[in-house]
């Protein structure tokens, strides 16, 4: 079983299904109002459209968030558009077998969604989306060196733009980096400074995906997103290793 946190600085957490229509037979409208059906009947009945009516949605985009209007705390919230059936876990999110029932449950909606229309249906991409942000329990004063000394990732500024931040330092700025392993596995990384409700933040954000050998079955899908925790969990442990400590505070003895 993989090891949480009591003071994780997780801040999303993303599993994404993205299919395409053979024959182009699934029409958006229908699947939309049949999976909003469907996530109502276990809760979830609040939806809320994200684009205007009249806008032309990008593939994959969501269009629709569905959330339990009950629920002042919500930890979930299910996404669709257009090829596309996010599951988000936002705080408190706890460990990743606190949050896989929510997939299958909103898998269950999926697939009774899809209905007759589901032998047409192609998967394409199966992803998992960790987004931490560091704060100064972790950084310190010098979201800079914890970004170099510790997480290894160096945002060297040029000297013409560094001598126009204060002490040197920008308020956001990126590094992005992807590469497939030898798995079959597709690796993304953005890291950098940003803010998160108006507090300076470290933050990383790593996404793990896969193409390929994908069949369209909860219990298919399920396997492939457990070996995606795997491999950002351990990569995570990988490089907590000098702050591990924080992130084990205040937990339970």
């Amino acid at each position: 079983m993989s090891e949480s946190f009591s003071n994780a600085p997780l801040i999303e957490l993303v599993a994404t299904v993205r299919w395409n229509e053979v024959e182009d037979s699934i029409e958006d409208s229908l699947f939309l109002n049949r999976l909003g059906r469907e996530l109502a009947r276990v809760g979830f009945s609040q939806s809320e459209r994200l684009m205007p009516d009249g806008f032309d949605v990008p593939p994959s985009q969501p269009l629709y968030r569905y959330t339990r209007p009950e629920d002042t705390q919500d930890t979930v919230i299910y996404q669709a558009g257009s090829g596309a059936f996010a599951i988000n876990a936002i705080p408190p999110y706890r460990t990743w077998e606190d949050f896989r029932p929510a997939i299958e449950v909103g898998l269950a909606a999926f697939f009774a969604a899809l209905g007759d229309r589901r032998p047409l249906a192609q998967p394409e991409f199966i992803a998992l989306n960790y987004v931490d942000a560091f704060d100064e329990n972790f950084t310190g004063s010098d979201r800079i060196g914890f970004l170099r000394d510790v997480l290894k990732i160096d945002l060297a500024l040029p000297q013409p733009f560094q001598r126009r931040f204060v002490e040197g330092v920008p308020e956001s700025v990126f590094v992005n980096f992807s590469g497939s392993g030898s798995n079959g596995l597709e690796t993304r990384v953005k890291a950098g400074l940003a803010s998160v409700a108006n507090t300076p933040r470290v933050i990383l954000d790593m996404t793990v995906s896969r193409t390929e050998g994908l069949l369209l079955d909860a219990e298919s899908i399920l396997k492939v997103l457990d070996e995606l925790h795997l491999v950002i969990h351990d990569t995570f442990i990988e490089i907590a290793q000098p702050f591990i400590g924080v992130l084990r505070s205040g937990a339970d003895a």
